[in-house]
């Protein structure tokens, strides 16, 4: 998984990223399927990310408040 979504993020899958990234931000509201869940919906908001400014802002500052209050998650 971690060497899709490495290959998913360089500039040149653009064209694959929007498309997964939009098909996974629905799929997350559908959580109470078997195969999708609520973890289709922020992966689908980091795919969108790379390529939105301001939701790239929004991220980081999420992730660094994430790290402020659980550093131990990423170690």
């Amino acid at each position: 998984m971690a060497r899709l979504i490495r290959t998913l993020r360089r500039p040149r899958a653009r064209w694959v990223r929007l498309p997964v990234a939009a098909l996974l931000i629905p799929g997350g509201f559908f959580s109470f399927l078997p195969v999708l869940g609520f973890w289709m919906l922020p992966l689908g908001l980091l795919l969108l990310a790379v390529d939105i400014p301001p939701l790239k802002h929004l991220v980081n500052r999420f992730i660094n408040w994430l790290f402020a209050k659980r550093p131990q998650w990423f170690q």
